[in-house]
C-alpha cells in the first residue's frame, strides 16, 4: 500500500448506502478519485494555492433508471475570511464551480454543511445547512482501494 496527499471524504454515508441499495444504483469513481476500504472516497491533491487546496477526481452517483445522476467532481477547499468553502466542478456555473458546502473547521476534521446550491443538487432531500460527513485532508492517505 502506498500513500499520497489527498482529501478523504465519505460524502454522506446514508446517501451512498441509499444509492447502493437500489436495483440500478451505481457509484463510480474516475479521474484519480478512489474508494477506500472503509467506504470513504479519496480525492488526490492537485494543487495548493494561497487561497486553498484543489483536489482531483470525481465520484458519480446514478440510479432511478437515469432520473438520478449526481457527480462530486474536483473538490476545492477555498479559504475565505469568514469560512472555508467547498466548491465542486459544475459546467453550468458561470465560473465552472458550484459553492457546494460551507466548512466548519473543528479540531480533528472539517465539517461541510450544504449551501442552498448544494441542497439543490439533492432536490432538497437534504436541506441547506445539512451536515455532510467529515472531511480529512491527509499527507499520508492510504490509496490501496476497492474499485467501484
Amino acid at each position: 500500500m502506498s500513500t499520497t496527499t489527498g482529501l478523504i471524504w465519505p460524502i454522506k454515508q446514508t446517501f451512498v448506502e441509499y444509492i447502493e441499495g437500489m436495483n440500478d444504483g451505481d457509484v463510480r469513481t474516475d479521474g484519480g478519485a478512489r474508494r477506500l476500504e472503509d467506504g470513504s472516497f479519496f480525492f488526490p491533491l492537485r494543487a495548493e494555492t494561497p487561497g486553498g487546496q484543489e483536489f482531483g477526481g470525481a465520484v458519480h452517483f446514478t440510479g432511478h433508471y437515469g432520473m438520478l445522476a449526481l457527480s462530486i467532481a474536483e473538490p476545492h477547499l477555498e479559504h475565505r475570511p469568514e469560512h472555508i468553502l467547498l466548491t465542486i466542478a459544475d459546467s453550468d456555473a458561470d465560473d465552472g464551480r458550484l459553492a457546494f458546502a460551507e466548512v466548519e473547521d473543528s479540531t480533528d476534521a472539517l465539517v461541510p454543511r450544504l449551501t442552498r446550491d448544494g441542497a439543490d443538487l439533492f432536490f432538497d432531500n437534504y436541506r441547506a445547512g445539512t451536515a455532510l460527513d467529515h472531511i480529512v485532508v491527509r499527507a499520508d492517505a492510504p490509496i490501496e482501494h476497492e474499485e467501484v
